[in-house]
């Protein structure tokens, strides 16, 4: 397992942490990833997606369900 580090303070990252994101980002349409770091090293990756729906005309003149 390969790791790479900017600097001896960066956060190191292994090939493993940068499929993950890379893949989380690429599927991943509205939302936001976090990462949480503990003594300097990725310990959790969790992803909120969120689902948008186009504005529809009853809705914006105050009708609904």
């Amino acid at each position: 397992m390969k790791e790479q580090s900017i600097n001896k303070d960066a956060v190191l990252l292994n090939d493993a942490v940068l499929k993950e994101l890379f893949e989380s980002a690429k599927k991943l349409k509205f939302g936001q990833i976090l990462i949480t770091v503990h003594d300097g090293r990725v310990v959790q990756i969790d992803k909120t997606e969120k689902i948008r729906f186009p504005q529809s005309p009853i809705y914006e003149k105050g009708g609904g369900i």
